[in-house]
Protein backbone atom coordinates (compact mmCIF):
# COMPACT_ATOMS: atom_id res chain seq x y z
CA UNK A 1 0.00 0.00 0.00
CA UNK A 2 1.01 3.40 -1.33
CA UNK A 3 1.87 5.96 2.04
CA UNK A 4 0.52 9.05 2.58
CA UNK A 5 2.90 11.00 4.36
CA UNK A 6 1.39 14.41 6.34
CA UNK A 7 2.61 17.27 7.68
CA UNK A 8 2.23 18.12 11.00
CA UNK A 9 2.08 21.46 12.08
CA UNK A 10 1.46 22.77 15.69
CA UNK A 11 1.59 27.07 16.97
CA UNK A 12 3.76 27.96 19.70
CA UNK A 13 1.82 30.22 21.47
CA UNK A 14 -0.09 32.19 23.75
CA UNK A 15 -3.66 30.85 24.66
CA UNK A 16 -5.70 33.82 24.59
CA UNK A 17 -5.54 35.61 21.14
CA UNK A 18 -5.61 39.32 22.60
CA UNK A 19 -3.45 39.19 25.42
CA UNK A 20 -3.20 41.47 28.36
CA UNK A 21 -0.03 43.53 27.78
CA UNK A 22 2.79 43.16 29.84
CA UNK A 23 1.68 39.81 31.38
CA UNK A 24 3.69 37.50 30.50
CA UNK A 25 1.19 34.86 31.02
CA UNK A 26 2.50 30.87 30.65
CA UNK A 27 1.68 28.98 27.84
CA UNK A 28 -0.62 26.62 29.71
CA UNK A 29 -2.12 24.54 26.18
CA UNK A 30 2.09 24.15 25.03
CA UNK A 31 3.04 23.32 28.36
CA UNK A 32 -0.13 20.58 28.76
CA UNK A 33 0.49 19.26 25.25
CA UNK A 34 4.09 18.97 26.00
CA UNK A 35 2.95 15.76 28.85
CA UNK A 36 0.78 14.42 26.09
CA UNK A 37 3.22 14.53 22.95
CA UNK A 38 5.00 11.22 24.00
CA UNK A 39 2.15 9.54 23.79
CA UNK A 40 1.02 10.81 20.72
CA UNK A 41 4.32 10.13 18.98
CA UNK A 42 4.01 6.31 20.05
CA UNK A 43 0.28 6.47 18.57
CA UNK A 44 1.78 7.86 15.50
CA UNK A 45 4.80 5.62 15.24
CA UNK A 46 2.39 2.89 15.21
CA UNK A 47 0.51 3.70 12.74
CA UNK A 48 3.22 5.10 10.21
CA UNK A 49 6.13 2.18 11.16
CA UNK A 50 8.78 5.01 11.65
CA UNK A 51 9.04 7.97 14.49
CA UNK A 52 7.36 11.37 13.37
CA UNK A 53 8.99 14.41 13.38
CA UNK A 54 6.57 17.76 13.53
CA UNK A 55 6.93 21.08 12.62
CA UNK A 56 6.19 23.61 14.92
CA UNK A 57 5.67 27.10 14.48
CA UNK A 58 6.50 30.12 17.26
CA UNK A 59 5.27 33.27 18.25
CA UNK A 60 7.95 35.99 17.89
CA UNK A 61 6.22 39.62 16.65
CA UNK A 62 5.18 42.86 18.31
CA UNK A 63 2.44 41.50 20.34
CA UNK A 64 4.71 38.53 21.96
CA UNK A 65 7.11 41.81 22.64
CA UNK A 66 4.65 43.24 23.97
CA UNK A 67 3.07 40.97 26.05
CA UNK A 68 6.26 39.21 27.28
CA UNK A 69 9.00 42.18 27.13
CA UNK A 70 10.81 40.62 23.93
CA UNK A 71 9.90 38.62 20.51
CA UNK A 72 12.48 35.84 21.78
CA UNK A 73 10.89 35.78 25.14
CA UNK A 74 8.58 32.38 24.04
CA UNK A 75 11.64 30.87 22.79
CA UNK A 76 13.89 31.97 25.97
CA UNK A 77 10.95 31.25 28.52
CA UNK A 78 10.67 27.51 26.46
CA UNK A 79 14.03 27.16 25.76
CA UNK A 80 14.27 23.65 27.34
CA UNK A 81 11.01 22.04 25.83
CA UNK A 82 12.26 23.55 22.45
CA UNK A 83 15.35 21.89 23.10
CA UNK A 84 13.69 18.55 23.30
CA UNK A 85 11.84 18.90 19.96
CA UNK A 86 14.86 19.52 18.31
CA UNK A 87 16.20 16.65 19.41
CA UNK A 88 13.42 14.48 18.22
CA UNK A 89 13.83 16.06 14.85
CA UNK A 90 10.89 18.26 14.65
CA UNK A 91 11.21 21.56 12.57
CA UNK A 92 10.91 24.86 13.99
CA UNK A 93 9.95 27.57 12.18
CA UNK A 94 7.66 31.37 12.90
CA UNK A 95 3.89 32.55 12.78
CA UNK A 96 3.69 35.98 13.13
CA UNK A 97 0.02 38.11 13.70
CA UNK A 98 -0.61 41.25 12.98
CA UNK A 99 -2.02 41.89 16.32
CA UNK A 100 -1.12 45.82 16.49
CA UNK A 101 -2.11 48.44 20.09
CA UNK A 102 -3.72 51.26 19.78
CA UNK A 103 -5.21 51.67 22.88
CA UNK A 104 -6.79 47.84 21.95
CA UNK A 105 -5.60 45.04 20.27
CA UNK A 106 -6.43 45.24 16.67
CA UNK A 107 -5.59 42.72 13.91
CA UNK A 108 -4.21 45.59 11.42
CA UNK A 109 -3.83 43.54 8.08
CA UNK A 110 -5.02 46.40 5.83
CA UNK A 111 -1.49 47.98 6.54
CA UNK A 112 0.72 45.86 4.20
CA UNK A 113 3.92 47.68 5.27
CA UNK A 114 2.99 46.56 9.27
CA UNK A 115 1.89 43.03 8.22
CA UNK A 116 5.49 42.61 6.79
CA UNK A 117 7.35 44.22 9.49
CA UNK A 118 5.54 42.19 12.11
CA UNK A 119 7.23 39.10 9.54
CA UNK A 120 10.74 40.55 9.77
CA UNK A 121 10.09 40.88 13.67
CA UNK A 122 9.52 36.98 13.70
CA UNK A 123 12.49 36.04 11.33
CA UNK A 124 14.90 38.08 12.54
CA UNK A 125 14.16 37.33 16.24
CA UNK A 126 14.50 33.54 15.33
CA UNK A 127 17.63 34.15 13.45
CA UNK A 128 19.11 36.01 16.21
CA UNK A 129 18.03 32.73 18.75
CA UNK A 130 19.10 29.88 16.74
CA UNK A 131 21.15 31.19 14.35
CA UNK A 132 19.82 30.43 11.45
CA UNK A 133 17.19 31.15 9.03
CA UNK A 134 13.68 30.08 9.59
CA UNK A 135 12.49 28.32 6.41
CA UNK A 136 8.92 27.55 7.38
CA UNK A 137 6.51 30.12 8.04
CA UNK A 138 2.60 30.49 8.66
CA UNK A 139 1.04 33.78 9.03
CA UNK A 140 -1.66 34.43 12.25
CA UNK A 141 -5.48 34.07 10.94
CA UNK A 142 -5.09 32.04 7.50
CA UNK A 143 -3.88 35.75 6.52
CA UNK A 144 -1.90 36.33 3.14
CA UNK A 145 -1.39 38.99 0.48
CA UNK A 146 1.09 39.66 -2.97
CA UNK A 147 3.65 41.91 -0.61
CA UNK A 148 4.04 39.72 2.09
CA UNK A 149 4.41 36.40 -0.36
CA UNK A 150 6.76 37.81 -2.62
CA UNK A 151 8.37 39.72 0.90
CA UNK A 152 8.76 36.24 1.91
CA UNK A 153 10.25 34.68 -1.21
CA UNK A 154 12.93 37.58 -1.50
CA UNK A 155 13.70 36.77 2.22
CA UNK A 156 14.40 33.17 1.43
CA UNK A 157 11.72 31.25 3.40
CA UNK A 158 11.21 28.10 1.92
CA UNK A 159 7.68 26.69 2.70
CA UNK A 160 4.55 28.53 3.76
CA UNK A 161 1.50 26.74 5.38
CA UNK A 162 -1.04 29.83 5.53
CA UNK A 163 -2.97 29.37 3.20
CA UNK A 164 -6.23 27.46 3.81
CA UNK A 165 -8.08 26.99 0.31
CA UNK A 166 -12.17 27.50 0.09
CA UNK A 167 -12.74 30.22 2.46
CA UNK A 168 -14.43 33.43 1.79
CA UNK A 169 -12.79 36.63 2.58
CA UNK A 170 -13.53 37.49 6.04
CA UNK A 171 -12.56 40.29 8.74
CA UNK A 172 -11.35 38.52 11.11
CA UNK A 173 -11.28 34.69 12.12
CA UNK A 174 -13.41 35.28 15.04
CA UNK A 175 -15.56 37.77 14.08
CA UNK A 176 -15.92 39.92 17.46
CA UNK A 177 -12.51 40.72 17.14
CA UNK A 178 -11.03 44.65 15.89
CA UNK A 179 -9.48 44.33 12.53
CA UNK A 180 -8.74 46.08 9.79
CA UNK A 181 -8.52 44.91 5.85
CA UNK A 182 -9.58 41.60 5.11
CA UNK A 183 -8.44 37.88 5.69
CA UNK A 184 -8.82 37.46 1.48
CA UNK A 185 -10.72 34.81 -0.38
CA UNK A 186 -8.91 31.26 -1.13
CA UNK A 187 -11.74 29.32 -3.22
CA UNK A 188 -9.12 29.74 -6.24
CA UNK A 189 -6.17 28.67 -4.06
CA UNK A 190 -4.95 24.92 -5.29
CA UNK A 191 -5.30 22.38 -3.00
CA UNK A 192 -1.61 21.25 -3.36
CA UNK A 193 1.78 22.33 -3.08
CA UNK A 194 3.08 24.99 -5.33
CA UNK A 195 5.45 28.04 -6.08
CA UNK A 196 3.73 30.79 -6.43
CA UNK A 197 3.44 33.25 -9.02
CA UNK A 198 5.14 37.02 -8.21
CA UNK A 199 1.64 39.04 -9.46
CA UNK A 200 -0.98 36.44 -7.98
CA UNK A 201 0.22 34.15 -4.82
CA UNK A 202 -2.78 32.52 -5.12
CA UNK A 203 -2.05 31.10 -9.08
CA UNK A 204 1.29 28.87 -9.53
CA UNK A 205 3.96 29.74 -11.10
CA UNK A 206 5.24 26.43 -13.04
CA UNK A 207 7.95 28.15 -14.52
CA UNK A 208 10.00 29.04 -11.14
CA UNK A 209 12.47 26.55 -10.10
CA UNK A 210 13.25 27.65 -6.93
CA UNK A 211 11.62 29.86 -4.44
CA UNK A 212 8.71 30.03 -1.93
CA UNK A 213 6.74 27.09 -1.75
CA UNK A 214 3.25 26.93 -0.44
CA UNK A 215 1.40 24.20 0.88
CA UNK A 216 -1.94 24.72 1.89
CA UNK A 217 -3.65 23.31 4.52
CA UNK A 218 -6.22 19.82 3.94
CA UNK A 219 -9.51 20.73 2.85
CA UNK A 220 -12.42 19.69 4.29
CA UNK A 221 -15.65 20.50 6.35
CA UNK A 222 -15.64 21.44 10.11
CA UNK A 223 -18.52 20.04 12.98
CA UNK A 224 -17.69 22.08 15.87
CA UNK A 225 -18.31 20.07 18.72
CA UNK A 226 -18.82 22.74 21.13
CA UNK A 227 -18.72 26.52 20.37
CA UNK A 228 -15.45 27.96 18.82
CA UNK A 229 -14.10 30.54 21.35
CA UNK A 230 -10.87 31.10 20.53
CA UNK A 231 -8.30 29.68 18.22
CA UNK A 232 -7.81 25.77 18.07
CA UNK A 233 -3.89 25.71 18.24
CA UNK A 234 -1.22 24.13 20.66
CA UNK A 235 -1.56 27.52 22.56
CA UNK A 236 -5.40 27.15 23.37
CA UNK A 237 -7.40 24.75 25.40
CA UNK A 238 -10.50 26.14 23.38
CA UNK A 239 -11.53 25.35 19.76
CA UNK A 240 -13.67 23.36 17.35
CA UNK A 241 -13.44 19.66 15.93
CA UNK A 242 -11.72 19.76 12.25
CA UNK A 243 -13.54 16.80 10.51
CA UNK A 244 -12.90 16.14 6.96
CA UNK A 245 -14.97 14.63 5.26
CA UNK A 246 -13.16 14.24 1.73
CA UNK A 247 -9.67 15.00 1.03
CA UNK A 248 -8.96 16.60 -2.51
CA UNK A 249 -5.07 16.05 -2.34
CA UNK A 250 -2.50 13.37 -1.83
CA UNK A 251 0.91 14.15 -0.34
CA UNK A 252 3.68 14.22 -0.80
CA UNK A 253 5.49 16.08 1.98
CA UNK A 254 6.12 13.30 4.69
CA UNK A 255 5.44 13.70 8.12
CA UNK A 256 9.94 14.01 8.60
CA UNK A 257 11.84 17.03 8.55
CA UNK A 258 12.63 18.25 5.54
CA UNK A 259 14.36 21.53 5.09
CA UNK A 260 15.49 21.73 1.76
CA UNK A 261 12.21 20.68 -0.15
CA UNK A 262 11.71 19.36 -3.53
CA UNK A 263 10.08 21.30 -6.48
CA UNK A 264 5.92 20.69 -6.07
CA UNK A 265 5.05 17.87 -8.96
CA UNK A 266 1.71 18.22 -10.45
CA UNK A 267 1.11 14.59 -9.92
CA UNK A 268 2.02 14.29 -6.75
CA UNK A 269 0.36 17.39 -4.64
CA UNK A 270 1.04 17.91 -1.36
CA UNK A 271 -1.11 18.69 1.80
CA UNK A 272 -0.46 20.39 5.02
CA UNK A 273 -2.65 19.72 8.36
CA UNK A 274 -2.12 22.36 10.45
CA UNK A 275 -3.64 23.86 13.58
CA UNK A 276 -5.69 26.97 13.36
CA UNK A 277 -5.33 30.50 14.53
Amino acid sequence: MASLPIVLCIDIEPDRRMISRHSADPLLGFEKLMTLLPGLRDRIAAVMGAAPSLTWLLRMDPQIADGYGSPTALADRYEREIAELMACGDELGVHPHAWRWKGFWVNDHADWAWVNHTADVALDAFAQVYGRPALAFKYGGNYMSGPLARHLDDAGVAIDVTIDPGRRAVRSLVPSEPATGFIPDTRTAPAFAYRPSRDDYLIPDDSRASGLVFLPHSVGVTLSLRPIVGSSTAGSAAGGCRAPTHTVSSATAACTRSTTPSPPSSSTPARSTCARS
